[in-house]
């Protein structure tokens, strides 16, 4: 049996194939749109989907009045999406907020309103989901 690395390669950041951080560093993301998309893509594997959203909200938010680094990755999104298994919501924040990483991209500000109403109807799906699952059961 091996033992799960916590430190290195905790499970909550593995996908299928990839791990958060290469997607991360791929896309040379910087610090805010990098936490954005790692809460993305561990939604509901350590914790919450929905507390995990919100952060991911958060740091959206907190970039929206900055300018993004810039820089583009290699790893397509409909890949990272997948190999997250990320719900339809989550994957078009996700999409938005790496687009927005590129410079040249002159709706980068818009990418990540939009990025932010479709984490907030994920959270809102995620939170419905969570109070279905805690009734109890008839």
């Amino acid at each position: 049996m091996s033992k799960v690395d916590m430190v290195n390669h905790p499970p909550h950041y593995q996908g299928n194939g990839l791990e958060a951080i290469e997607v991360i560093e791929d896309w040379q993301l910087g610090y805010h749109l990098g936490n954005a998309v790692k809460y993305i893509l561990r939604a509901g594997k350590k914790g919450s989907r929905k507390q995990d959203l919100e952060k991911a909200l958060w740091y959206v938010r907190r970039v929206i009045d900055q300018r993004p680094s810039g820089l583009k990755g290699t790893i397509e999104h409909g890949q990272i999406a997948e190999a997250f298994e990320l719900r339809s919501c989550e994957a078009v924040a996700l999409r938005l907020v790496l687009s927005a990483s590129d410079r040249h991209e002159r709706l980068w500000q818009v990418n990540l309103l939009e990025a932010a109403m479709f984490l907030e109807r994920a959270i809102g799906v995620a939170d419905f989901i969570e109070k279905i699952e805690a009734e109890p059961a008839p």
